[in-house]
């Protein structure tokens, strides 16, 4: 397992108004225990770091729903994030370049009751979790342990639900509904998990230990559907 520390400074600028941006971004990661990269040699391995320096200048057309948007970002590493064949290390500088051009449509044409959405990705996929536990030492061969955490998950999407044509008409050229903004659904997940461990530990000589436990998962999950706009266009 590796255990990494990620700290990443974003400045959305809008100097040139609402429309553009540049958004640029630094990031320092580094590895705190054990490599998060492929090891040819354990030996000869030791964990390092990278910068990121990178830019996503955005626009946003005002005449119509499209953004378009040209991430950017280069990674200089530490000479022993990459390991070569040998087990030697792969030598530091600029490791990685990255850039891709991304369009985003947004779905809902019409007006909807639900925040704006678009052709890919899920819309919100969040979770979060945090726990506590105590311990309590009878004696020095026996401690009682007991833990609990909790766990939530939530996950939105959108989905458009298409009416089947026959030709000659296409899902470009129908027009009873089979691909408008008033067929889309949206659906919400929410996960909450409570976790709960009791136990002991009882250590019975200098080679031996024995530790038993019990743990209690209990989770639900609450899924709701809606319609984003006006009921569909009968087909």
């Amino acid at each position: 397992t590796s255990n990494n520390l990620s700290v990443k400074l974003t400045w959305n600028d809008k100097i040139f108004g609402d429309s553009f941006s540049i958004n640029p971004y630094v990031e320092y990661w580094d590895e705190l225990s054990d490599k998060a990269t492929v090891v040819f040699n354990q030996a000869t391995s030791d964990e390092s770091y990278y910068f990121a320096i990178g830019i996503n200048p955005t626009y946003k057309f005002k005449s119509i729903p499209l953004t378009v948007s040209l991430p950017t970002s280069i990674n200089i590493c530490g000479d022993d994030f990459y390991q070569r064949f040998d087990g030697s290390p792969g030598g530091s500088g600029l490791a990685v370049f990255t850039t891709q051009l991304r369009f985003q449509v947004p779905l809902n044409f019409i007006p909807g009751t639900t925040n704006p959405y678009y052709l890919y990705g899920v819309l919100k996929n969040l979770s979060y979790n945090w726990g506590f536990d105590a311990d309590y030492a009878f004696s020095e061969k026996v401690t009682l342990f007991a833990e609990y955490s909790h766990e939530r998950y939530h996950q939105r999407m959108v989905t458009r639900y298409r009416q089947p044509v026959s030709p000659p008409t296409t899902i470009l050229t129908c027009t009873n509904g089979c691909d408008t903004a008033n067929n889309d659904w949206e659906s919400t997940s929410r996960e909450p998990v409570d976790i709960y461990s009791t136990g002991a530990d009882w250590t019975l000589g200098k080679k031996i230990a024995l530790t038993t436990y019990y743990s209690l998962s209990a989770g639900r999950a609450n899924v709701t559907l809606s319609v984003v706009n006006p009921p569909p266009i009968p087909p």
